[in-house]
């Protein structure tokens, strides 16, 4: 098991040909679906979906000869992908900060990556809901603030400077800050983007059309410029590749770190925040 950024970041790193997350992302545990990958690491375009749904309601390709059938071969995408996180973020100047952190992974697999990611960076860190479980006892997959009670009240509890949930496949985050106050995505994005744009100032972004105007008064203090997108995490990620943009963020908790991946990352963006 690996949230969803994890594998993506392995079919890049790795020279694959692509890759299939199975998951239902923030849905019920009665649900269940799949991600293909592109070799790029980002998933396959709105009309590649398509493609695929057409061939496998058609029946499917036509299956191999048996001498001609694969192999399976295991692999760690964990640990490369973490290093490649930690790679991205100045830990001495986080470690001297010396952060108490709350984190929820909502059971989802975050909480093979989050609190790992955390403790490297020299955090004190309280966890709830961290032990993966597919059927989401602690709470609902999605981190939405009305599911959040728990966190906000070990935020409470620790005296923690900042909490952190996260969706069931891990490529989004949402916050709560020391006072126990939920922050919907935006906010963060704009967070990671102020501060991106303070390094490289001029850079576009790229958010979908559902976000607040925030991003734009924040993108356009920093001489950058938005390229609206539609909405879907696809739409941002791809835009993002073909017109060479290296930050993308949702309102949702979605944010796209470009030097690491054009895709979703909450463990990445709770590094960065």
């Amino acid at each position: 098991m690996l949230p969803t950024p994890a594998l993506q970041f392995a079919v890049r790193e790795f020279g694959l040909d692509g890759g299939v997350m199975v998951t239902a992302s923030h849905n019920p545990p009665e649900f269940n679906g799949v991600k293909v990958v592109a070799p790029d690491g980002v998933e396959v375009s709105r009309g590649q979906e398509t493609e695929i749904e057409d061939l496998f309601f058609g029946g499917g390709p036509e299956l191999c000869p048996w001498d001609r059938i694969g192999d399976i071969r295991s692999l760690d995408a964990l640990e490369p992908y973490l290093r490649a996180v930690l790679s991205h973020v100045d830990v001495d100047a986080v470690r001297d900060a010396g952060l108490r952190v709350a984190l929820d992974p909502g059971n989802g697999v975050a909480g093979l990556t989050a609190p790992s990611v955390a403790v490297e960076l020299g955090c004190e860190v309280h966890t709830v809901n961290v032990d993966v479980d597919g059927r989401f006892p602690g709470r609902d997959s999605e981190p939405r603030p009305d599911n959040l009670d728990g966190l906000r009240a070990l935020v409470e509890a620790s005296g923690a400077d900042m909490g952190v949930a996260f969706d069931g496949d891990g490529d989004r985050s949402i916050f709560v800050d020391e006072l126990g106050e939920v922050h919907w995505g935006d906010r963060s994005f704009a967070l990671v983007a102020r501060d991106f744009l303070s390094r490289n100032p001029g850079t576009d972004v790229a958010t979908p059309v559902s976000s607040s105007r925030v991003i734009e008064d924040v993108v356009s203090e920093g001489g950058g410029s938005v390229v609206w997108t539609r909405v879907g995490s696809v739409d941002v990620s791809r835009t993002m590749v073909d017109s060479g943009i290296v930050l993308g963020g949702e309102e949702n908790g979605g944010i796209m770190y470009g030097p690491l991946l054009q895709v979703r990352d909450g463990t990445m963006a709770m590094a960065l925040v």
